[in-house]
């Protein structure tokens, strides 16, 4: 299981309970890692993805006579984000 890095903007809320009393409800909202994902940068990511049309079908786990440019290029490019969100995650833990 990945590290997700927690929550990124969790969020206090009161509901009631059964008798109509309040509780404190806490949401998580997005994960710390989804965060990362929507906010790796372009130009960092582009420059990650491998070169040849080979390289990124091998890279996502597919034969290169399978990968159809318009679709696993943006497998190619979800996992590459996955792998930012998980180094910065693993970066934030250093002293």
């Amino acid at each position: 299981m990945k590290n997700e890095g927690g929550p990124a903007f969790p969020v206090a809320a009161y509901t009631l309970d059964t008798s109509g009393k309040p509780m404190l409800m806490v949401k998580d909202g997005m994960t710390l890692r989804d965060y990362f994902i929507a906010h790796a940068p372009a130009q960092e990511i582009a420059n990650l993805v491998p070169a040849s049309l080979k390289d990124c079908a091998a890279y996502i786990g597919i034969d290169a006579a399978d990968y159809k440019s318009n679709f696993h290029y943006l497998l190619v490019l979800a996992k590459t984000r996955g792998e930012w969100a998980d180094a910065m995650i693993e970066a934030g833990k250093k002293p």
